[in-house]
């Protein structure tokens, strides 16, 4: 890194704090800086006033009790001058054309690379756009051609909880899960408590280490 190179100040919204913690850390040797990670529109408008010069943010489109697109619309109405990348687990045209309507500058997934997401950020910090190209909606099938059904028979998954082990492991939340595979979010919690136990996993820290050492990401 060029470090006479002026910083792009960044401030990360999501409510999984694990992956925005995550996320901080691979921009450490870029000329992004994390000011600040917060989980809600309060705790980024206080962000926004404490630094100035905040270039960008990064904001999760399901924040729980919160809808990022709603934030959006607040923060223009407000007239905060911050370039806005979405970076979400949504991968849906609509929703896309949506977020482009409200005149933010990217659309990231939370499965891009880290030489990717810091090239979309570089991208949008001077002047240009970064918008990822919907596919289809996920396809769970697919996935399944990819792994045969020995992984599913060596740790006893069902086709269903290894469905839901993947999404999980793609930082999808509950809710997300459940409108995905159009499931009760009780059941998910469900899937989510049988997945945990046969695969010996205590978090979904563990989940998602568990999914890249066994190369399924």
């Amino acid at each position: 890194m060029n470090h006479s190179q002026k910083k792009i100040k960044v401030v990360i919204v999501d409510n999984h704090l694990l992956f925005a913690e995550g996320l901080a850390a691979m921009f450490e040797d870029s000329r992004i800086e994390v000011v600040s990670i917060v989980d809600n529109q309060r705790g980024l408008i206080s962000a926004l006033r404490s630094n100035y010069d905040v270039d960008l943010i990064l904001l999760d489109l399901n924040l729980g009790k919160e809808d990022g697109l709603k934030i959006v619309d607040n923060l223009k109405a407000e007239g905060y001058p911050q370039k806005i990348i979405i970076l979400t687990s949504y991968d849906s045209q609509q929703i896309i054309a949506k977020a482009k309507s409200k005149k933010i500058e990217g659309y990231v997934l939370k499965n891009i690379t880290k030489n990717e997401i810091i090239e979309a950020i570089t991208t949008v910090s001077n002047g240009g756009e970064y918008f990822h190209q919907p596919a289809d909606e996920w396809n769970p099938s697919e996935t399944e051609i990819v792994y045969s059904d020995d992984f599913l028979n060596k740790y006893k998954l069902t086709k269903r909880e290894y469905e839901v082990f993947i999404l999980l492991a793609k930082s999808y939340s509950t809710k997300e899960i459940s409108e995905k595979l159009s499931l009760s979010e009780q059941t998910v919690s469900t899937y989510r408590k049988y997945i945990k136990s046969k695969l010996k996993l205590k978090s979904i820290a563990d989940i998602v280490r568990f999914a890249f050492v066994n190369e399924l990401l």
